[in-house]
């Protein structure tokens, strides 16, 4: 079982609107998410907390458990000692969650938009990777389309961006990772976003929910 849960911020919440909806969340993520000074970004981390409750509440774990079993490692990777794997994306009005029970997950969305200086990112892919986005110069998708998979097999394999990204490549739909095999999958949130998500159980079909929390 793979579960995607979305949501899209309509409209920025009153300041007392948004205290509210933060006082619906354990205290103990409160600190993370005021750090963040951009008033998107703290309302989607809270978006983003508000959909990782929400998903397991459907699993039938209650919040004070998900707490009770919340960890966090050395470099901040959270996860549950529990028998489930989730990680949260964000970009651009929209907070993503994937929660699993077939192994380790990652997922990443980003919105589309031109890229000034694409020649800046070149050391992050393969010759044959890099070779398929210059033959693509009219548009960013494939770029972003290649971007998200590495970020998404990374955060499932609990690594960050600070990895070697050119050695990963993410043409095919299974990649090696650190000695374990990933399935990537393209995930439809929205137009102009591209978002994949990468896990290491057995490839199947996801399940697909979009939330309103605002």
């Amino acid at each position: 079982m793979v579960k995607i849960f979305f949501s899209r911020l309509r409209e920025y919440p009153e300041e007392d609107k948004f205290l509210q909806l933060l006082s619906t969340i354990p205290k103990k993520f409160h600190p993370k998410i005021l750090a963040y000074k951009q008033r998107e970004d703290r309302m989607l981390r809270l978006m983003g907390k508000l959909l990782l409750i929400e998903s397991f509440n459907q699993l039938g774990i209650e919040s004070d458990t998900l707490m009770n079993h919340y960890l966090e490692n050395v470099d901040g990777k959270p996860s549950v000692n529990l028998p489930f794997y989730f990680n949260l994306s964000y970009s651009k009005g929209i907070a993503v969650c994937v929660v699993s029970d077939e192994g380790k997950v990652g997922i990443d969305i980003e919105y589309i938009t031109p890229i000034s200086d694409i020649n800046l990112y070149k050391d992050y892919f393969s010759d044959k990777e890099w070779q398929g986005i210059m033959g693509d110069k009219m548009s960013p998708l494939l770029f972003y389309e290649y971007w998200t998979r590495k970020e998404a097999l990374l955060k499932a394999a609990g690594k960050g961006l600070k990895d070697d990204l050119s050695t990963i490549e993410v043409i095919n739909d299974e990649v090696i990772v650190y000695n374990i095999k990933y399935n990537i999958n393209s995930v439809n949130i929205a137009a102009d976003y591209i978002c994949n998500v990468a896990n290491s159980g057995e490839k199947s079909a996801f399940e697909l929910m979009e939330i309103n929390l605002c």
